[in-house]
């Protein structure tokens, strides 16, 4: 049932078909435009993130993002590909937030076109998806290059590659193994969900099997295969690069020092894929994709139903397409329950964001798989159907983008404030050191503070960040003047250790600073756990007193900056 042979085709459907796919474009090209009209600070991971993409290619990453564990991600794929918009644009920030849309955008329309040329019903569905993951996604964190949400959607065309590599399709042939890689690089937690999806897919495609619809191993597609080999060799070689001139390797220390607590094991894996097929799918939850810890209870997986049903008929009907296909979700489902099972201490949210488009995706193919040899009118009913949900999904999408703020926005005035009490660059600039007192939102703005002095014309260092985190050729700079940021009850303590306070940024009121500093203090008394349980209600409680602290500051973030010699 493929494309112009489909007996349901009729002229209206090439217009639903191009009025989805130009809705999903428009939703998101309007979040770019947004991003670029709103300006763009970055802070924290984000700030680290573009420090590392400015190294391409003259001080070329080896290893990928940072972890808090003390490794880094694999690779660096994400720097690599964030790397041509952010050098097109001249080196502005806000290219970052532009490409983070992009491959958002490039891997709904590339699952949609690839999934089409297996079958026309089954690849709307997988856009009706992918329209789903958008929708259900807070619209900052869309346009967010952290490399968590990286296979949001990503996960989402691996799995449809995956389908068309198990078929000997060329797409899948030459895209799948470095989407992958890409998938893995950036974070690591995907791993066994890419490793099980690529086996299944390879596995498939190198068995034989008879019937019209297998493609035979031409030199088209073994030219396919090789190029996409080719390129996986190349994306692998600067971590394997840096695991043999480095000791001990940061592969190494990935496995060797994977997280800081006991895993969170398969019955919390299994409650969290139970919830994603839930009667109301956890996957069409915003809040399940920030950073939060959120209680996992094991529900009845009612729209597994869906993929069941679909695996029947398309066995009944000898569609060995979709049973393809469905074999590969299997094993992407395997992977995601594998890979959630090894996430360390607590499941945040943000960790299984890539499961969104693995679900989303199986859906859809039990869907059209169920739908494979209906009635001409039963399928045009459900293409109508999944062409309108694309297009009202992506309405709200782009009206939500819209009204949508950036990324931590507001700590833009809190850099800026501080970076201009800061002794513009001469003839002789001194290397400075950006450091941060012990505070989270005091590392946060230090690691802004750092890049913005570096894209002024400073040369920074630190003390606070290591290689892993800003580079080593800056990790290796001598420090001539040491800067550190801290919060305003802070500058007392600070003068009287020698310091000099070069400039000060308060956006609160007196009654709204007494309160965030008590909020402060609270997080800051936390007792230290001892078991995964206390962990655990740490964390809530916390996420508690940074609710609270967020709400009352608007994002606003009072701030200091002081100095002295090294």
């Amino acid at each position: 049932m493929n494309g112009a042979h489909d007996p349901f085709v009729r002229p209206w459907t090439a217009w639903a078909e191009g009025s989805a796919v130009a809705a999903v474009s428009l939703a998101l090209l309007i979040g770019m435009v947004r991003a670029v009209a709103g300006g763009w600070t970055p802070v924290a991971d984000d700030a680290f993130i573009e420090l590392l993409t400015r190294d391409v290619p003259a001080h070329l990453p080896l290893t990928g993002v940072y972890s808090r564990y003390g490794w880094s991600h694999p690779g660096p794929a994400l720097f690599w590909g964030l790397s041509v918009p952010y050098r097109l644009s001249g080196a502005a920030s806000v290219a970052l937030l532009v490409a983070a849309m992009l491959g958002h955008l490039a891997a709904a329309l590339g699952a949609w076109w690839v999934a089409r040329r297996m079958d026309r019903l089954t690849g709307l569905l997988v856009l009706c998806g992918a329209a789903a993951v958008l929708v259900s996604t807070e619209p900052e964190v869309l346009r967010s290059p952290w490399n968590p949400y990286v296979g949001l959607v990503g996960s989402a065309l691996l799995v449809v590659l995956a389908w068309s590599a198990a078929s000997r399709g060329r797409a899948g042939l030459v895209g799948l193994l470095p989407v992958g890689t890409l998938l893995v690089q950036s974070h690591v937690v995907t791993a066994p969900m890419v490793v099980a999806t690529t086996g299944v897919a390879l596995l498939l495609a190198l068995v034989p099997a008879g019937g019209r619809d297998r493609r035979a191993w031409d030199a088209a597609r073994l030219r396919s295969a090789a190029l996409g080999g080719a390129v996986t060799a190349l994306m692998w070689l600067p971590p394997l690069v840096e695991q043999v001139t480095r000791d001990p390797g940061n592969l190494s220390e990935l496995l060797a020092r994977r997280g800081t607590g006991s895993p969170v094991g398969f019955g919390t894996a299994a409650a969290t894929m139970s919830q994603a097929f839930a009667a109301l799918p956890s996957v069409l939850d915003p809040a399940r994709v920030t950073d939060a810890f959120l209680p996992i209870d094991p529900t009845a997986p009612w729209w597994l139903a869906v993929p069941t049903i679909g695996l029947v008929m398309a066995a009944r009907h000898g569609d060995r397409v979709h049973l393809r296909g469905l074999a590969v979700a299997a094993g992407a489902l395997l992977g995601s329950l594998l890979g959630i099972a090894m996430i360390s201490d607590a499941l945040y949210g943000y960790l299984a964001t890539w499961s969104r488009g693995v679900v989303v995706v199986t859906l859809a193919l039990g869907a059209g798989a169920a739908l494979g040899r209906a009635a001409p009118r039963t399928r045009a009913v459900a293409f109508a159907a999944a062409a309108t949900v694309t297009v009202v999904a992506s309405l709200v999408i782009g009206a939500r983008q819209i009204g949508a703020d950036n990324p931590q926005g507001a700590y833009g005035a809190t850099v800026d404030a501080l970076a201009r009490s800061v002794p513009p660059p001469g003839a002789a600039t001194p290397v400075l050191s950006v450091d941060a007192v012990a505070d989270v939102q005091a590392s946060e703005v230090a690691a802004g503070l750092l890049l913005r002095l570096e894209r002024d014309g400073h040369r920074v260092t630190s003390r606070t960040f290591d290689a892993n985190r800003i580079g080593a050729h800056r990790h290796e700079r001598e420090p001539e003047r040491l800067l550190v940021v801290a919060p305003l009850g802070q500058a007392q303590r600070l003068v009287d250790e020698g310091w000099e306070v070069l400039g000060a940024y308060q956006p609160l009121s007196r009654g709204e600073a007494e309160r965030a500093d008590a909020l402060l203090r609270a997080l800051a008394e936390l007792p230290e756990p001892r078991t995964d349980e206390e962990r655990i209600e740490n964390f809530r409680r916390a996420t508690e007193l940074s609710e609270e602290f967020e709400s009352l500051t608007a994002g606003r973030v009072p701030m200091l900056v002081a100095q002295r010699p090294a």
